[in-house]
């Protein structure tokens, strides 16, 4: 069986590079299709998107196409419309959708919502978390991650990394700091959004107790900051998608704390990997006296989803769609 693995690829810095490439490191066959270090480099954005991937699907005898769908990905000009005709090919076309819009705040939230359901409807999809796929009518596979040895609490120091932005919520953790004199805080990550970057650095100025790294944190340097932090902040306002930072966390073994936004608290409650709350004050405070509790369902959760289990999971899905 030949795959046809259809994303970003590494040095691309983004989530789904870095995913896609975790994922096919446990497959074999795979032909890489797109943007990075690929086998066909293919403008995804392009019009022609469905004539080039049935050519490299004859050219290769590919038996499953397998797309990781993001909006941004592909031409938002014509509304995905390209991505949508290259959906029609003559083998089965997986499609992994890392973002539903259940709770949509806005017209293009909206916009995203009938997006998704289009990609469902027209492929064999693949979603995170068992809300999703109850709430689309597909397939549910974990998102997948490294395992690494399990953090022993060594003190009170937070981290809050990931994308700097104002749906990541930093502004709240650095904020939380003021209640928080016996705790420490590390903000890392990439700016996607300058000037909340900003109101970031200079909400930090203010408490002598929280830490700012901006910019693209190398792999080297995040697995320093994981293995000398306690427990991660997600504080999240807005979150359609399964978070590759916080997995980042529940592959070290740090507990989490999370708002009740989006999907990406739905895992942390199934499992019981951290606390849920509106408040970051009181989550951390409950997460730092319930570590060895919290740590208990990251131990679960580790066990299902690390990339090993998960490749396995998507070749048996694969499988079944060639016999039909």
């Amino acid at each position: 069986m030949k795959i046809g693995m259809v994303s970003g690829f590494p040095p691309a810095k983004d989530g789904i590079a870095t995913y896609s490439n975790s994922l096919t490191e446990g497959m074999k066959n795979v032909v890489k299709i797109g943007m990075g270090d690929v086998d066909y480099l293919v403008d995804l954005k392009s019009g022609s998107l469905r004539q080039e991937l049935k050519r490299i699907i004859a050219k290769e005898k590919i038996d499953v196409l397998h797309i990781q769908y993001i909006a941004a990905y592909f031409s938002k000009y014509t509304f995905n419309w390209n991505l949508l005709q290259a959906l029609k090919q003559d083998i089965p076309v997986v499609t992994t959708i890392h973002e539903v819009h259940y709770e949509p705040r806005s017209i293009r939230d909206r916009i995203l919502l009938q997006l998704e359901k289009q990609v469902a409807r027209r492929s064999k999809a693949v979603v995170h978390t068992k809300k999703q796929a109850k709430f689309l009518g597909v397939k549910h596979i974990l998102h997948g991650m490294e395992i690494h040895p399990m953090h022993a609490k060594k003190g009170k120091k937070l981290l809050a990394f990931g994308m700097i932005g104002p749906g990541k919520g930093t502004l709240h953790a650095v904020k939380a700091m003021r209640h928080l004199p016996d705790f420490e805080l590390t903000v890392a990550g990439k700016v996607v959004d300058q000037r909340y970057a900003e109101q970031v650095t200079e909400e930090a100025k203010k408490h002598k107790n929280v830490r700012v790294n901006l910019g693209w944190v190398s792999d080297k340097e995040m697995d320093r900051m994981f293995r000398e932090h306690d427990i991660a902040v997600f504080p999240y306002t807005w979150a359609p998608y399964q978070s590759g930072a916080m997995h980042r966390a529940f592959a070290y073994g740090l507990p989490v704390v999370v708002f009740p936004v989006g999907a990406a608290h739905e895992l942390v409650k199934e499992y019981g990997m951290g606390c849920i709350t509106r408040s970051l004050v009181d989550g951390v405070k409950n997460a730092y006296a319930g570590y060895a509790k919290y740590q208990k369902g990251i131990t679960a959760y580790r066990k299902d989803a690390n990339w090993k289990h998960i490749a396995d999971l998507h070749v048996k899905f694969y499988k079944t769609l060639i016999k039909k």
